[in-house]
């Protein structure tokens, strides 16, 4: 016995909105990162005195 048209668009239906939902999941979680990347301070630029200046 075959599946009823309405068993398949059911099917079809929580399909989508599974994808749906991972679209905006992976999409919320992006931006998460992206934002929280944008707010991170620079590394101050640490001096060891390793450079050894030269006269000219």
């Amino acid at each position: 016995m075959l599946p009823s048209k309405g068993a398949n668009l059911a099917r079809h239906d929580f399909k989508r909105s599974v994808t749906m939902i991972r679209l905006f999941a992976v999409a919320g979680f992006a931006l998460a990162i992206a934002t929280s990347t944008q707010a991170m301070p620079l590394a101050p630029i640490q001096s060891d005195d390793l450079i050894t200046q030269q006269r000219r």
